[in-house]
């Protein structure tokens, strides 16, 4: 309710792929990543490389940071059950973070990628 975060759709949020992760040594479409519902990958983040929107093949390694676009209760279900871990400002190191994070007075500032139809598009 609000203006809660908590609440919003197409929310970007970058997690941590742990070394114990089911997801490690897969490619996206075999891991299951590619079929979830509610969200997306939309970006893999690795030693300072960032992919964005990457191809089904893309194999996930330990360390990489993966972006995730959709709803927060979504991404958290998903987070869990891939064993993959959530980043925040202090925690994402990535390419992302300075565009992300630095030189900002507020920082619960987002990105998101909106689809189309999502409930944002024309809103400020």
């Amino acid at each position: 309710p609000g203006n809660s975060s908590r609440y919003s759709k197409d929310l970007l949020i970058p997690t941590k792929v742990l070394h114990n992760a089911t997801v490690v040594g897969k490619t996206l479409i075999d891991s299951g990543l590619k079929s979830i519902f509610g969200a997306q990958v939309v970006g893999v983040s690795r030693k300072g490389t960032f992919m964005r929107n990457p191809d089904s093949s893309c194999v996930i390694e330990v360390n990489d940071t993966l972006y995730f676009a959709g709803e927060l209760d979504n991404i958290e279900f998903y987070v869990a059950e891939f064993g993959l871990e959530m980043l925040d400002a202090e925690t994402e190191t990535g390419p992302l973070n300075e565009l992300l994070y630095d030189h900002l007075s507020y920082h619960k500032f987002i990105q998101v990628t909106l689809r189309p139809q999502a409930d944002l598009v024309g809103r400020t």
